[in-house]
């Protein structure tokens, strides 16, 4: 755990899967789309996509988990981010059904909620504030105060 005469946290093993954080509120900020990539789940070498993103995950109470360089497999979500390299994009992990039926993840737009999350979390990173990571998961609700908004089209 953090605290601001100890900022810093031990390094965590294994990898980050944004799918652990579905439900919260987040920034995912798409770094590139990389391609040619062989995994379990390949049909045949070199089919597979996947997106390389850095990530803010939004606590209610303030506080915020920044993942960075994090790769993100599922045609939904690499699909959405290809879209969006080098923009912050605001919202939602969910798991929901294609139109055939299939279960598929995809990036839900943040509410009005988020956005003031969002906000607050911006405002303070700009000042240069230091946001503590979570003690502990944290359900996804909100609250904050809004201020400049980055995320305007």
């Amino acid at each position: 755990m953090t605290t601001p005469n100890d900022p810093f946290v031990t390094p965590s093993s294994g990898f980050e899967d944004l799918r652990n954080y579905k439900e919260h509120a987040m920034i995912v900020t798409p770094l590139r789309i990389v391609s040619g990539l062989t995994t379990k789940k390949s049909k045949e070498p070199g089919d597979t996509t996947a997106a390389d993103v850095n990530a803010v995950i939004l606590y209610p109470d303030g506080t915020v988990k920044e993942l960075t360089n994090v790769r993100v497999f599922g045609k939904g979500l690499v699909g959405q981010f290809s879209r969006a390299i080098n923009q912050m994009v605001l919202g939602r992990i969910l798991l929901t059904k294609s139109t055939n039926g299939n279960d598929v993840w995809l990036m839900e737009p943040g509410t009005d909620a988020d956005k003031n999350l969002a906000m607050a979390y911006w405002t303070r990173k700009a000042s240069g504030q230091f946001i503590p990571a979570p003690a502990a998961t944290q359900p996804a609700t909100a609250g904050a105060a809004p201020a400049a908004d980055p995320f305007a089209a």
